[in-house]
């Protein structure tokens, strides 16, 4: 027997290799262009496509395809800005009213600013505060 020769075990492990490794590409493709905004069935046509024609295919969607776009998650959340302090130099200039609610330090609903006492409107902000 000659050693150029590959005996049918190995020509079907060989077969075998090839088709995992083209539904592996085209398997990428597909979930490559659902992650680039691609529809579902433009996705799985790129992927199809890929597996069966890779060298034409594979080529041809990194030159065609979209840039990618960046989706908010979890992680990349902004934290909302805390709340400003009752004891800021904003607060100290809040007149004090003489009636007898003057202790109580509230937060505005609009500019999320500390006011002590009644107010009609938000000493920060003009905005006319619920009662």
């Amino acid at each position: 027997m000659n050693s150029a020769q590959l005996s049918a075990e190995q020509m079907m492990t060989i077969r075998e290799t090839a088709l995992f490794m083209a539904a592996v590409v085209g398997m990428w493709v597909v979930s490559d262009a659902r992650s680039r905004g691609k529809d579902s069935i433009a996705a799985i046509l790129w992927g199809i496509g890929a597996m069966l024609l890779m060298i034409v295919v594979l080529p041809l969607w990194f030159v065609l395809r979209p840039k990618a776009t960046v989706t908010p998650t979890s992680s990349t959340r902004v934290p909302p800005k805390p709340a400003p302090s009752p004891f800021s130099a904003e607060t100290a200039r809040t007149p004090i009213p003489e009636n007898g609610d003057a202790g109580r330090s509230k937060i505005c609903d609009h500019c999320g600013k500390f006011y002590i006492g009644k107010h009609d409107k938000c000493p920060h902000c003009d905005v006319v505060l619920e009662k």
